[in-house]
């Protein structure tokens, strides 16, 4: 009736009405058209607005999304990371969120850490650690505030506290995010030497790396597709900077499967020995994704980019000017999965990745998992 209503004369209600029944029944690639026809009536309608912004929520729910706020209930989480230059990193948690009113969520957690680097012998060296974490997230009218504070803590080094905070909200058809960091530089980096300096093979403590970032980012449907972009600062602790910029593009081509573009561009202000300073490193890749999303029961997403990237780095010398090498194309793959259930009060994620780059054939991998119990 909707759709015959809709058809006959097209309104803003009759559109939204529609596009709620049809997230009501877990239809939401459906629901998701629906909105966008109604935006297209009454570009700035706050209830229109409002629908999307549930169906965002419902969909990162359905895959447990990292992205998303902290939750009411408890959560138990595991995270991994390691590369094939040794580079090892894993961290268990749990923490529990705390519903204050509708709109506010408070939370505190703690997690063991463990991060360590492998020897080409066999050998091994590592430093446990901890972290422990407070955090808000606060919905106001059409917005979401999330910060978060805390401390963590390894053997041989001081405690690095951190912090972030984020703010994102629709702009007309468009979500637009920007979020603030300050804290220890290790995770991102990939390396050893930000958290601990080594003498040979022993790690002898000292003051670790910290970076400082500004992430401002921006997701659109264009047409069929969808469009994300963001731009990126970090100004490390020992005087070097990185910027970055990435873009993406995901089209639907069939049901259940759309082609992926995803590209971007970074570069340090100076090199270092401790870790991966390109001066310029510039990637493209284009793949697909399968993905089955359900408001409950199991849902599932895989993808696979092949691509290359062009870099730009530069090699130390004798002299106080490094020399910079010619700059070369890197054959580049990417590659990811998620895997998750939902039920009324359970929810269950897995995912991973694999990445592969830069110069000297450089692999890494990712994964984590999350299980969030509403109680």
């Amino acid at each position: 009736d909707l759709i015959a209503s809709a058809r006959m004369s097209p309104r803003v209600e009759t559109y939204t009405l529609l596009g709620d029944m049809l997230r009501w029944r877990g239809e939401w690639r459906r629901a998701r058209t629906a909105y966008r026809q109604a935006l297209a009536l009454s570009p700035n309608d706050a209830t229109v607005l409002a629908s999307l912004a549930t169906l965002d929520r419902l969909e990162r729910l359905a895959m447990a999304g990292r992205a998303d706020g902290v939750l009411p209930g408890w959560l138990a989480s595991f995270r991994h990371g390691e590369d094939n230059t040794g580079y090892l990193f894993m961290a268990a948690g749990i923490s529990r969120g705390f519903a204050v009113g509708e709109r506010t969520v408070l939370s505190v957690g703690a997690e063991q850490r463990r991060v360590s680097q492998r020897l080409p012998g066999g050998g091994e060296h590592y430093l446990f650690g901890y972290a422990l974490e407070g955090g808000v997230d606060q919905m106001f009218w059409r917005a979401r505030l999330s910060a978060r504070a805390g401390v963590a803590r390894h053997a041989l080094v001081a405690s690095m506290p951190y912090g972030s905070a984020e703010l994102s909200l629709p702009l007309g058809r468009a979500n637009v995010s920007l979020e603030v960091s300050d804290g220890p530089a290790y995770t991102s980096l990939m390396t050893t030497r930000a958290l601990a300096a080594q003498r040979g093979e022993t790690f002898t403590g000292g003051a670790p790396l910290r970076g400082r970032e500004a992430t401002l980012a921006a997701s659109a449907p264009v047409g069929r597709a969808e469009v994300y972009l963001s731009a990126a600062a970090m100004q490390l602790s020992d005087g070097n900077a990185r910027r970055s910029v990435q873009a993406s593009l995901r089209v639907p081509i069939a049901p259940h499967v759309s082609a992926l573009y995803s590209g971007g561009t970074l570069g340090f202000s100076e090199r270092s020995d401790s870790y991966w300073t390109p001066s310029r490193y510039v990637s493209h890749a284009v793949g697909v994704e399968v993905a089955v999303r359900k408001p409950t029961g199991f849902s599932g997403a895989a993808r696979v980019l092949p691509g290359y990237g062009r870099s730009q780095e530069s090699i130390a010398t004798s002299g106080s000017t490094p020399i910079r090498l010619e700059p070369r194309n890197v054959p580049q793959l990417s590659a990811s999965y998620e895997v998750g259930w939902q039920a009324r009060r359970w929810r269950v994620l897995v995912d991973g990745s694999y990445g592969r780059g830069r110069e000297g054939g450089y692999q890494s991998l990712t994964s984590s998992a999350r299980v969030q119990l509403d109680w």
